[in-house]
């Protein structure tokens, strides 16, 4: 398990449970197994404080008898029939039975005292000298009376508890215990453990983690340096795994259509579709060209198919017929028919309006063929021996004193009563022309026409109305009216007279008011300026007199008279006009901008929305613009810089230039790459430059005096400080390092 759980659950040391209760029922059962039942005074040896007792044969009663005053006398054994010796309770009446001397409590459970006053060791027990009784790590035995006893050793004696998990083995209360080694790493996704057999740390990747390169990933976490590799700790939890989507080779590529190639791009880890020669995924990829054929694709079998599309025939003399090109039934006309005008002519079928015109297909379907010299009527009654000429038009010879044409009659001047050719009668009279007119109060000279009823009409209007509307100075006029029927039909009755709108003829000042005396005269501006300046009162009233400089003294009427001047606006996004002042502070102005920054490797960008600053100023930047929060745009690779533009109004992932910082911050580096202040907003920085820490060090370093002149590479001339390549590192340069060239 992970070092930050706790290590619960691992075992006790053995001997760990040496006082518990288990133990001293262990050693009453093992006295039980020696055979016989052995009656012992407590004493000093072995944690015992009365003399040793004196042991017996098999059953034979060791006791020893006292009197009331307390003497002791030396004990005697039986002679096995049940005698008492010396000192039981038979010779003097104080016998204790002998029960206070058995060794019924034995350290080792090696003793038992009988019942019935006979003491008997268990085979495997009994001995003649200490080397005969078994040792423990933290127990001596030693022989007592044939039995063999176990005493616990001195608490801190060195021992060795079998388990190569602990240190520092020593004896306590005759159990063997030690210091569990300590296997944690560095590392909070490893489980930490010991081998207790070898002794031997194990720290594996625990539940939900790997770690790769000493480095801990959790569960579906990518590689920074290539997104590709994931931890899939269900599949390794030492080496990387393929992400999603991500390949190594075309196998690692989900298949496709019909007409898909797996590829994996290896540079990028990513799979591509390619195109199976011949293949096609859309009815776009089907076309042969021809649009007279419906192009499809079956996406099943990734094969194309051509279908012819029918044109019908557009009526009895054409057939429909497809252009390739376009696509289009285009009607073509049959042979032996004319398609003209729109209509189907027969072969031979003459110009409904014009007998001099045949429909010859021969000659061309699209137009009249001319039959020069065919006979025909023109219609003419000023004519005779009419024919068919070259152009197509039928002409007689015209008779004496007959007109032809309106060009042949002399005009009068009249445009409204033009000459006109009658060919009824071949003679030109006149032609009113319907509506027009030349002169009269209701005729439009210009376009020979009568206006429509209800034009305005007369020298002038009839009447005129005045009135106020707010600030605004209005008028309406009446004129007399036309009848729309003749060019003289002007007439000042009322049901003839014509009302005109309201026109705004001027508006009042600001601190003016529009006053009307009467609707027949104009009104006038009448000035309502209260005293005072608007300065230092913007947004309130004057400080000086009765009129304010707020957003609602226009619509009041009591605007102080320099308020435009010194508070007021006319015009601007941040002006509101009809209030004549600037709009609140925070109101929103402008476009939304966007602001490009770098975190290491990670471009991010957000959006502002500039706002008005409440004095009429559209700010586009600092506080006043409302920023979203910063999201990332993309992460660079290991080979590209983060660089901003100028103003961070542009952002991108620029390839690392080669070359080093070593020696060189705060000017070009070792290569094509820099190491100076701006190398980060141009993204030209060497890929050293942070581990340098070349951004603390922008320049050649001038914190301490001192000359490099003839000292570069080495301690600068009469002062402490350098002129070599670690002097930047360190911040103490000489003031003149850059006549060694940042190096």
């Amino acid at each position: 398990m992970p070092k930050r759980q706790a290590m619960a659950g691992r075992a006790q040391p053995i001997g760990a449970d040496h006082g518990s209760p288990r133990l001293v029922l262990t050693l009453l059962l093992v006295l039980a197994a020696c055979g016989g039942r052995y009656e012992f005074e407590p004493y000093a040896y072995g944690g015992y404080d009365a003399a040793p007792p004196v042991f017996g044969t098999p059953g034979q009663d060791i006791g020893h008898g006292s009197d009331s005053g307390g003497d002791t006398s030396t004990s005697q054994m039986s002679d096995g029939a049940g005698k008492d010796a010396a000192g039981s309770g038979a010779s003097d009446g104080k016998s204790d039975g002998g029960a206070g001397d058995a060794i019924a409590g034995a350290p080792d459970g090696l003793g038992e005292a009988s019942g019935d006053g006979s003491g008997v060791c268990d085979h495997s027990k009994e001995c003649s000298v200490d080397s005969d009784c078994p040792k423990t790590a933290c127990n001596k035995a030693s022989c007592k009376a044939g039995c063999c006893a176990l005493v616990a050793v001195a608490d801190g004696t060195t021992c060795n508890d079998s388990n190569s998990c602990t240190t520092g083995d020593t004896c306590k209360a005759g159990s063997c215990t030690g210091k569990i080694k300590d296997c944690s790493d560095p590392h909070a996704c490893t489980d930490d453990s010991c081998d207790a057999k070898t002794g031997k740390c194990a720290n594996k990747p625990a539940a939900g983690w790997c770690f790769i390169g000493d480095t801990c990933f959790q569960d579906t976490e990518a590689n920074q340096e290539n997104p590709c590799q994931i931890c899939d700790a269900g599949k390794s939890q030492t080496a990387f795994s393929l992400g999603a989507g991500c390949c190594v080779a075309d196998s690692d590529c989900p298949s496709g259509g019909p007409c898909d190639v797996p590829t994996c791009d290896k540079a990028s880890s990513t799979c591509s579709m390619g195109k199976a020669p011949g293949c096609c995924t859309s009815d776009q990829e089907c076309s042969d060209g021809n649009q007279c054929t419906l192009d499809s694709c079956d996406v099943a079998t990734g094969k194309c198919s051509y279908q012819a599309i029918a044109c019908s025939s557009p009526n009895q003399c054409q057939d429909g017929v497809c252009d390739p090109a376009t696509g289009q039934c285009n009607a073509q006309t049959k042979g032996g028919w004319c398609m003209i005008d729109g209509g189907c002519y027969a072969e031979g079928d003459a110009n409904p309006g014009n007998t001099c015109k045949i429909c010859s297909s021969l000659t061309s379907q699209t137009s009249w063929t001319v039959m020069a010299g065919g006979i025909c009527n023109d219609g003419n009654t000023c004519t005779f021996g009419d024919t068919c000429n070259q152009g197509g038009a039928c002409a007689g010879t015209p008779k004496s004193g007959c007109c032809l044409a309106d060009s042949d009659c002399l005009q009068s001047g009249d445009p409204c009563a033009p000459m006109h050719c009658d060919l009824n009668i071949g003679s030109c009279v006149p032609a009113p022309v319907p509506g027009c007119c030349t002169a009269g109060t209701c005729c439009d000279a210009g376009s020979l026409a009568i206006k429509a009823a209800g034009s305005t009409c007369g020298s002038g209007p009839l009447s005129t109305t005045y009135q106020c509307n707010g600030q605004q100075v209005q008028k309406r006029e009446t004129w007399a009216g036309c009848n729309g029927q003749s060019p003289d039909g002007c007439s000042t009755s009322a049901g003839a007279q014509v009302v005109g709108a309201w026109q705004t003829i001027k508006t009042c000042a600001a601190n003016t008011v529009c006053t009307l005396a009467s609707s027949a005269a104009e009104p006038t501006c009448k000035s309502t300026q209260p005293t005072g300046s608007c300065a230092n009162s913007c947004g309130g009233k004057s400080v000086s007199g009765s009129c304010y400089c707020d957003a609602i003294c226009t619509s009041a009427g009591d605007c102080c008279a320099d308020f435009l001047a010194l508070c007021g606006c006319t015009s601007g996004e941040c002006c509101n006009v009809a209030q004549s002042y600037p709009k609140t502070a925070g109101t929103a102005c402008g476009k939304a901008v966007t602001e490009y920054s770098c975190s290491a490797k990670t471009l991010k960008s957000r959006t502002g929305q500039p706002s008005c600053d409440g004095k009429n100023v559209c700010v586009t930047s600092g506080a006043a613009v409302v920023w979203s929060s910063w999201t990332t745009v993309k992460t660079c690779s290991s080979t590209q810089n983060c660089a901003v533009g100028v103003g961070g109004t542009s952002g991108s992932c620029t390839a690392v230039p080669a070359g080093t910082c070593n020696g060189r911050c705060g000017g070009q580096g070792d290569g094509g790459c820099w190491c100076d202040s701006v190398c980060k907003e141009l993204g030209d920085c060497c890929g050293d430059f942070d581990t340098k820490n070349c951004s603390k060090y922008q320049t050649c370093g001038q914190t301490a005096t001192g000359s490099c002149n003839g000292k570069c590479g080495s301690q600068g001339a009469g002062a402490t400080c350098w002129c070599d390549t670690a002097c930047d590192t360190f911040g103490d340069c000489c003031s003149d390092k850059v006549i060694c060239g940042c190096q």
